[in-house]
């Protein structure tokens, strides 16, 4: 159990890195609620309402250079 949190927590924050890095990653519609919503907010809000394994195939394409 421990080692699948630590992999939820690389993966998670590893994405939240690479988009806050690269906002142009997000789809259109999450990149125009950063001018209103703010950038940490908006990548936390897109990640919130990934699935598990939608998650896990960004991570591995954009977190996990």
């Amino acid at each position: 159990m421990e080692q699948a949190h630590a992999h939820a927590t690389q993966v998670v924050e590893g994405l939240f890195a690479a988009l806050i890095a690269d906002p142009t990653q997000l789809p259109q519609d999450h990149q125009r609620q950063i001018a209103t919503e703010g950038l940490a907010r908006t990548v936390a809000d897109y990640i919130a309402g990934m699935t598990d394994s939608y998650i896990e195939q960004t991570w591995l394409r954009l977190g996990s250079r």
